[in-house]
Formats: C-alpha cells, sequence, structure tokens
C-alpha cells in the first residue's frame, strides 16, 4: 500500500525551495491552454515568482497543504482567509493541483479537509475544472445535489469584495443566478479571461454528470466556475448573509 503523507504549512512557513517544487507541480499538472489564449496548446506553466505574487501575496493569511505519496509530491492546495465585519471567515481555495497519475483517489478531497478550520464560515472555490467543485463539496460537507444556489446568489459578491486578492476583488461575476449575461447556460461562475484548454474539462463534466445532478451549468471560454458553501455544524442554520470587512 503506497504511503500518503499530508503536510500543513502556513505561507510565512515556505521555503524557497518548496515554493520552487509547488511551481513545478503546477506547471507538470494543471493543464493546457485552450482557445482565446496565446498559447494555445502550450502547458500551463508558473514561475516560483509568479507564484508567490499571484498565490503567496498574503502569507500570514495563506495555508499550504501538500500530499506526498511514496515520496513523490503528488498533489497541493492552497487557501486564503479573510474576516467579514461580524468576525466570520470566508477560507477561499486558491489553487488545487493533483498530479495525473494519482487523480482519482480521493487526494483532493483529503488535501481540502487539511487546510478546514472550525472557526470557518464560508468556503469558495473558482476553478475551470469541475473535478475541483466536486471535490471541495464534498470535502466542506455540502454535496452536489445540496448545494444552494440561494446562498451563492446572495454571498458571493460581498464575500469576493472582502478578499484581500487583488484578482478575486476584480472578478466579474457570471450566470443566470447574478442575472448577468453570459454566452452558453452558466449558471455560477465568473469571467477571469483564464482560456483553458477544454477537453479534459468536458471529459471530467460528462463524468460527472453520469452519477450526479451538475448544478453550475456549463462554462463559456475564458470562464470559471464559482462554488461557495457555508459551513455545516458551525451554527449557521440558516446561513446568514456575508458581511463585509473594509479592505485597505
Amino acid at each position: 500500500m503506497a504511503e500518503r503523507v499530508f503536510q500543513i504549512y502556513s505561507g510565512e512557513q515556505l521555503t524557497a525551495e518548496m515554493v520552487a517544487a509547488a511551481a513545478e507541480l503546477y506547471s507538470r499538472s494543471y493543464g493546457v491552454w485552450g482557445p482565446g489564449a496565446p498559447r494555445e496548446g502550450k502547458r500551463i506553466r508558473i514561475s516560483a515568482r509568479q507564484l508567490c505574487a499571484e498565490y503567496l501575496s498574503h502569507p500570514r493569511e495563506t495555508l499550504y497543504a501538500r500530499a506526498v505519496v511514496d515520496g513523490v509530491l503528488a498533489g497541493q492546495v492552497l487557501c486564503t482567509r479573510w474576516p467579514g465585519a461580524d468576525g466570520r471567515l470566508v477560507c477561499w481555495v486558491t489553487l488545487l493541483v493533483v498530479r495525473a497519475e494519482y487523480r482519482r483517489r480521493g487526494l483532493a478531497a483529503a488535501l481540502l479537509r487539511c487546510v478546514q478550520s472550525d472557526l470557518d464560515a464560508v468556503y469558495g472555490l473558482l476553478s475551470p475544472n469541475p473535478t475541483a467543485c466536486l471535490a471541495a463539496a464534498h470535502a466542506f460537507g455540502t454535496p452536489l445535489d445540496r448545494i444552494s444556489l440561494e446562498f451563492i446568489a446572495t454571498n458571493a459578491e460581498a464575500v469576493l469584495a472582502a478578499s484581500p486578492v487583488p484578482r478575486l476583488r476584480g472578478v466579474r461575476l457570471r450566470g443566470t443566478v447574478f442575472n448577468a449575461a453570459t454566452p452558453g447556460s452558466l449558471v455560477a461562475g465568473a469571467d477571469t479571461q483564464f482560456f483553458v484548454g477544454r477537453s479534459e474539462l468536458l471529459t471530467n463534466l460528462h463524468l460527472i454528470e453520469d452519477q450526479y445532478a451538475w448544478p453550475l451549468g456549463e462554462l463559456p471560454p475564458g470562464h470559471e466556475f464559482l462554488l461557495l458553501v457555508p459551513a455545516r455544524d458551525r451554527g449557521i442554520s440558516p446561513p446568514r448573509p456575508f458581511v463585509p470587512q473594509p479592505v485597505d
């Protein structure tokens, strides 16, 4: 049986070597650029410097977890937390990657559980990959058939506006739950201009639809799905609207 070790670090604990390894895993495993991207068909890559700038700009509020299987870095997750005016915490997954040969083993959900906290009130994720949304929904205690589109519609704007991560504050929400005109039949997502290759994503979506009622709709090019769920068993019943805290 393979030995699986999960390691958790604050952003401030990450060494240059660890950041370089994280960037390499992302570059080898995330996917390829799709139509609309200048480097269509080329693998999506990130340097250690870019990873620091885009995902570790607030190291004190960032948590990193990685899965090492038989000595191989097999998967990783980064999340950033921020509070609302009422003190309730948002835990936002900013990066989730599993090496191709280690997928469909439950690593993504296990990594996401590693970064959970009893203080969290809301969990969020933007991703073009429906399997990332599926893993997050299960890890955070809300199966796909119980995703509340009303909760997403009511809270997404305030949650993102309170984020300390600039690229999250500036996203354009799209989909029928936001009454925002979007090509196709997107239900909940954002126009991020992230033109990732669609072949693998559509295959993943079809596999999910064989087992579940997919709630987030179809993804147009340059968009990402938006998942937002309340933490379970935290005394939030029914979920209250999120109150943003001013961002400096």
